[in-house]
């Protein structure tokens, strides 16, 4: 009976062991696990890494997924001196935000990309709100530049 009992408990403590080695996967050897946070209103719909100051990128470490509003991914990246990139496809332009990292092994690493602190996607908001500037019917055309009538009739 003691022998059945000790087998029990040894059995029990393997299967917690390998559940919790399964639960937090380490990087492979030589990379890092890089929290992207896509603190903004826009998909992110491509991310990539170059070597700081190299023109060369990776490949999207995406793949065909994406990385929603407000939410986050954990990806691997090699260690080194590289750059962060991610891109967002809004309206039909593509706009990148870049960030430097030294990426060590065995350390953590997150990047918030928060879209208050990121001047491209005021540049985005800012192209959004155009409807001036395009005007396919003609509905605006007597409208001077502020927005006011500047018609036939002079009102």
């Amino acid at each position: 009976m003691k022998t059945i009992f000790k087998i029990l408990i040894i059995f029990t403590g393997l299967l917690v062991t390998t559940t919790s080695l399964t639960a937090d996967q380490r990087p492979r050897a030589g990379y890092v696990r890089v929290l992207v946070n896509n603190e903004t209103s826009y998909e992110l719909s491509q991310l990539y890494y170059a070597t700081i100051g190299s023109d060369t990128w990776s490949d999207d470490l995406l793949g065909s997924d994406t990385i929603p509003p407000y939410e986050s991914l954990s990806i691997d990246i090699p260690q080194g001196n590289l750059t962060l990139i991610a891109a967002y496809e809004i309206g039909g332009t593509v706009y990148y935000v870049e960030k430097d990292y030294r990426f060590r092994v065995g350390q953590r690493y997150t990047w918030p990309i928060i879209e208050e602190n990121e001047p491209v996607f005021a540049e985005a908001s800012a192209e959004s709100y155009g409807y001036m500037d395009e005007d396919p019917y003609g509905y605006y055309e007597d409208y001077d530049a502020y927005g006011y009538y500047d018609g036939p009739y002079g009102y």
